[in-house]
């Protein structure tokens, strides 16, 4: 009888450690996983002392300059097989606008200028016969009902795309890396943006 005892105790701590462990990699896994939008933290991300920063995160300024209203971050941190994002979206004066401009255009491998003749990305097929359609994902707008939802960058955006391996010569449709910079010079903004599936 003790022996039955002990062996149902047993079987119950081991029953709910097994559910504690469980909710506990739950709750780990929920947390690693949840986008971060929380400005504050944007220097924890980027790593502004990093000597020669990922290519990915190099057109990001270093810090969140002191003359930026209406900051927004969103940064969904890859798990498992999930990809990574991250977005800095400011508005800045528009003298600053005009130099960032400047900055990433002559660097910029595609181009979508709203009034321009390229003023939407396009499909494309690779030599391999897979329709590339190139999208840019918008995390840090807003929807009808006010909250942030990803949608493509709005027609009123210029997308200076600095890399997207979707293309050629890498024609990589499966685990791309694209990253850039849009702006929209009648709000004065800048999104700093990049993606690695």
């Amino acid at each position: 009888m003790t022996l039955l005892i002990s062996l149902l105790c047993l079987g119950g701590v081991v029953t709910v450690g097994g559910i504690v462990l469980i909710g506990y990699i739950s709750y780990s896994f929920d947390q690693a996983t949840k986008p971060v939008t929380d400005v504050s933290r944007y220097a924890d991300i980027i790593d502004p002392t990093a000597e020669n920063p990922s290519p990915l995160v190099a057109h990001f300024p270093r810090s969140i300059p002191s003359n930026a209203q209406n900051v927004q971050l969103y940064y969904q941190p890859g798990a498992l097989q999930g990809g990574t994002a991250l977005e800095l979206r400011m508005q800045l004066p528009e003298d600053e606008i005009q130099r960032i401009q400047a900055q990433v255009q002559p660097l910029a491998t595609r181009q979508y200028v709203p009034g321009s003749e390229n003023n939407s990305p396009k499909t494309e097929t690779s030599p391999d016969g897979s329709n590339v359609t190139y999208t840019y994902t918008f995390h840090t707008g807003a929807s009808d009902d006010g909250v942030a939802s990803p949608q493509t960058f709005p027609e009123e955006y210029a997308i200076y795309v600095l890399a997207d391996t979707r293309g050629a010569p890498e024609y990589d449709w499966n685990h791309p890396e694209l990253y850039g910079v849009a702006i929209n010079e009648a709000t004065s903004e800048v999104v700093y943006w990049m993606e690695d599936w």
